[in-house]
């Protein structure tokens, strides 16, 4: 990220996980094991991660880059020229932050349309107000 000479911003989503049909899950193949010994790791383990979700420890975080483009109002451009201008920006801007998280190891998603950056932006705001 040092290699960006661009300005961004990060938004961090944790949510809690939610386990209640991995329990389910446990539980069948717990209750269909001949051996013993399996139940009982199987219901320690159950135990575990219910004591780790009581914690607050069971959560998934999701980071969003979102990248700004300044339109400069001094130049000259139709609406059209603006907005090609601004989609080549992010676009490049977006390969470059994707391709370097990528060689670190991580999965990088496209969030391109209006209706999922509204979700997650709600998401994120109704989330903060909680806390």
């Amino acid at each position: 990220m040092k290699s960006c000479d661009f300005n961004i911003q990060i938004l961090i989503q944790s949510k809690k996980e939610e386990l209640s049909n991995y329990f389910l899950y446990l539980n069948q193949i717990s209750e269909q094991e001949n051996n013993e010994k399996i139940t009982e790791l199987i219901t320690n383990y159950i135990e575990f991660i219910k004591r780790k979700e009581e914690e607050n420890k069971s959560s998934s975080k999701y980071f969003y880059m979102i990248i700004k483009y300044s339109y400069d109002s001094k130049e000259k451009q139709t609406i059209t020229e603006t907005e090609e201008l601004a989609n080549n920006y992010l676009s490049e801007n977006f390969f470059k932050i994707k391709e370097s998280l990528s060689r670190c190891g991580n999965i990088i998603y496209d969030v391109n349309s209006k209706k999922e950056c509204e979700k997650i932006l709600s998401e994120f705001f109704i989330l903060s107000k909680k806390t």
